[in-house]
This record gives structure tokens, sequence and C-alpha cells, in this order.
């Protein structure tokens, strides 16, 4: 018997929203279901900032940065007027934080990353100027990263997701999952805002529930994991 679709994503959220716009680019037919409404979770309760990894170039895992400001140059130049820059003004104070020369060395790095200059420096002077009360005993650096609508940008998404194909539905909710005779999960049953029960066959899913994985797994009979 034929499955429904290829890929049942759980969770309408910024994640299940990418996972489903990846799936569907691929030719994949895709199903997304959301018990609330879409970005209902953390999609729209974030710092709205969508910010190039500047942080983890402190632990040393430049990797890291590597990819999170490749992708946020990715969406800067994707979506513009969803995703745009802002400037940032970090005050030094002894003895707190990184000083001067670290923190240079390192927007100098992250500018290199990104491919273009937007790192800066303030003086004492210069400070009122910027930010009025700001105290510092050394100055200030200036980056820059950016900032979205995090609720707008998943509906950005997930409207390209359905544009290739993908099903989505919202305020549907998983009841259970169904196994086949080798005990691996094929599908699920999902109840629709209208209170009635369909069964849905797939050949894979992706739960992209954030901190509700929990109910996720105990459907699975699985142990919760720990987030």
């Amino acid at each position: 018997m034929k499955p429904d679709c290829d890929l049942l994503v759980l969770g309408g959220g910024i994640s299940g929203a990418g996972v489903a716009l990846e799936a569907a680019r691929r030719g994949l037919r895709v199903t997304l279901v959301e018990a609330r409404d879409y970005a209902w979770g953390a999609s729209s309760r974030s710092s709205k900032l969508v910010h190039g990894g500047l942080r983890y170039l402190q632990s040393g895992a430049l990797h890291l940065t590597r990819e999170s400001v490749q992708e946020r140059e990715a969406l800067l130049r994707e979506l513009p007027g969803l995703v745009e820059r802002i400037g940032f003004v970090m005050a030094h104070r002894r003895p707190f934080g990184p000083g001067r020369r670290t923190m240079q060395i390192g927007l100098r790095l992250y500018d290199h990353l990104a491919g273009r200059r937007a790192r800066g420096w303030a003086s004492n002077a210069d400070i009122p100027w910027l930010v009025p009360g700001l105290a510092t005993d050394d100055g200030a650096s200036l980056y820059e990263d950016a900032t979205t609508d995090d609720a707008r940008l998943t509906l950005r998404v997930l409207q390209e997701a359905r544009s290739l194909g993908a099903e989505l539905h919202n305020h549907t909710t998983l009841t259970a999952l169904q196994r086949d005779g080798r005990g691996q999960i094929r599908g699920a049953t999902l109840r629709g805002p209208d209170g009635f029960e369909r069964s849905v066959a797939c050949r894979c899913i992706v739960s992209a529930s954030g901190p509700w994985l929990g109910t996720v797994a105990a459907l699975a009979g699985a142990a919760p994991p720990r987030l």
C-alpha cells in the first residue's frame, strides 16, 4: 500500500518549517501538522536575533561561527525587509568581559567569515552620542548581526514549502503512532480542528516539537529526552 506521504513533520515552528521546506525542495511528499497555530511556541517568543555565532568564538568553536554567520548572510540576501541588519555597542568595563584588544581581534575574524567589514570602535567621548548614559572604561566595540520577526519568518518558510507541494495543517494534534509488522513507526493518527481523527501513513516521521518532544516520545514508547 502506497503511503499518504514520504515525510510527516510534527511541529509548525521554524525547525519543522525548515525541515518541510528542504524535503519539499527535494521532491518529497510532505505533510506537516501543528497542534496549535504556526509559530505558536518558541518561534514567536525568541530574542528576534539572527546571530552569526560571535559567542562561539570565545569557546573556540570556529566551525559553528562560520556556519552561523554564513546562514545569517544568506537570510539577509534572500529575505530583504524580513531579515535586517542591526548594530550593537559592546561597552568595555573593567574587569568584566573581554577587553578592547581581544574583542577587536574576534570581530576582525567575525568580519572575515562574513565576507564584509562591519566592526568599529567608539571612544569614551563618542559613547554619549551613541548611547547616552552608557558607562564605559575603555570605549566600546561596534559590530552587526541581524534581526527578524520570528513568527513572520516561520510563516514565510511554511508558505514556500506549501508552494512546493507540502501539505500543512494547524490545530491538528497527534493522538497515536502506528507501527508496521516489524515494529517500525510508519504512520500516525491525527485529530483535526473538527474533532475527527484520520490516519496518515508515511515513510518517515520527524518530530520538531521542541519542549513537547516528551509527549511524542511517550507515544513512541521511548524514554523522554533531556532538553
